[in-house]
């Protein structure tokens, strides 16, 4: 039980700590956004704005994939002994 429920821990600490960290990565992609001189290139601007949606997405789903093969892992154990 004891490494089931730090996964399921574990997986629920990523998901708050990327969601704490979310706020900074827009931040700071706004920032750069607005202080680039990226001239008649636009793509930049768009993958700049892209990349906090791609950190909050991964995040979320390193979190819940930890959280899932812990509760997986708690649910196989009590049914099969």
């Amino acid at each position: 039980m004891g490494r089931n429920l730090g996964l399921i821990v574990g997986g629920l600490l990523v998901m708050v700590l990327s969601v704490i960290l979310l706020g900074i990565q827009i931040d700071t992609a706004a920032t750069t956004g607005a202080n680039a001189n990226i001239g008649s290139f636009t793509g930049v601007r768009s993958v700049n704005d892209l990349y906090p949606l791609i950190f909050a997405f991964g995040g979320i789903l390193v979190g819940l994939s930890t959280m899932g093969v812990g509760v997986r892992s708690e649910i196989s154990r009590r049914t099969s002994g």
